[in-house]
């Protein structure tokens, strides 16, 4: 199976449209399968196993797209008021649970590629000594 814009909208996934107020249907598909897409090269350049590939591009992209809402929520003011049209907030909670929200998926992408195999590195010492350095 592979994931599509549908599987991450609304009723679906998770994503609700009035999540990006800014984009209309066909630019929020467009802006979805390039997180799927981008998921797919991390996914294959992690060497995630073919069982696991689903599943680690479906949390690329929920990650992507929730650090999209987090990032576009960080920079605006948290209250605007406008003469005679009235006025609008969000709370630091809601900048919060998209937060956690994209560091759960990051975490959950994390889990499901392979642990890298540690490097060794061979240098010489003065003198000629061998010495083996392993980096992680």
């Amino acid at each position: 199976m592979s994931i599509t814009p549908a599987d991450l909208l609304a009723p679906v996934g998770e994503i609700e449209p009035s999540f990006f107020p800014s984009d209309d249907d066909a630019t929020l598909e467009a802006r979805l399968q390039a997180y799927i897409d981008d998921g797919e090269a991390q996914a294959a350049n992690a060497a995630v196993p073919d069982e696991g590939t689903d599943q680690a591009v479906e949390a690329w992209a929920y990650y992507r797209a929730y650090k999209a809402i987090w990032l576009r929520l960080s920079e605006a003011p948290s209250s605007l008021s406008f003469t005679d049209q009235g006025s609008r907030s969000r709370t630091d909670q809601q900048r919060e649970a998209f937060h956690q929200l994209w560091q759960n998926y990051l975490a959950i992408y994390n889990g499901l590629t392979p642990a890298p195999a540690p490097q060794q590195a061979t240098t010489r010492a003065p003198g000629g000594v061998a010495m083996n350095r392993y980096v992680w």
